[in-house]
């Protein structure tokens, strides 16, 4: 009998934080993109809304600057030479889901390396 042996080679890594000191701004700035979005979409209920990138605004800086940095941690720590490099963020956005609602599997690019989450809501 043959026996199948198991390797995980492709592991995902999944990092936590609670970092609740940078809510308010960044919820400030997500509810007024959120409304824009909202307006531009129009009367009725939408599963899902998006809004566009807003990681250029000046209130949340100390968050970008923040998450940024802990990407950087996290590459070196992985083993990445980045002692000559810098990260910055290719996009930020806001999502608001409904029950039912789900997200389809995607690769983001311009070469990103690190996805984040900020749960403003749950």
């Amino acid at each position: 009998m043959e026996k199948l042996h198991e390797a995980n080679y492709f592991q995902t890594k999944v990092y936590a934080i609670l970092k609740t000191e940078f809510l308010d701004a960044v919820k400030a700035v997500s509810d007024k993109y959120l409304d824009e979005s909202k307006k531009a979409l129009g009367e009725g209920q939408h599963m899902t809304v998006m809004t566009g990138t807003y990681a250029h605004e000046e209130s949340i800086k100390d968050f970008a600057e923040y998450v940024s940095q802990t990407a950087w941690n996290i590459l070196s720590a992985q083993g990445f030479a980045m002692e000559h490099n810098v990260t910055y963020f290719t996009e930020m956005w806001t999502q608001e889901h409904k029950t039912g609602s789900a997200m389809d599997y995607h690769v983001h690019g311009y070469g990103a390396q690190i996805s984040c989450f900020y749960f403003l809501d749950v």
